[in-house]
């Protein structure tokens, strides 16, 4: 029993990226989502970049955190 998604008789596990699509939670290749598109994962957004629901570019995660440090203060 495959606990992914099958290919070329190989089980890949959830989260595998290839071609612009990643294995999904049912099982199948799926696009993934652009930038400023919804996500949960950061395996679903082509940036690799999953912040606050939002695929961000690497410019924009470093906005983000720079944001929190301003906001938060680290020990």
């Amino acid at each position: 029993v495959c606990n992914g998604c099958m290919q070329d008789s190989t089980c890949l596990p959830f989260g595998t990226r290839q071609k612009g699509q990643y294995c999904s939670t049912n099982k199948e290749f799926i696009p993934q989502a652009e930038l400023n598109e919804v996500c949960e994962n950061s395996y679903e957004c082509r940036s690799n970049l999953c912040i606050s629901s939002e695929c961000l570019s690497e410019e924009g995660g470093r906005n983000f955190l720079e944001d929190a440090e301003k906001t938060y203060f680290w020990e």
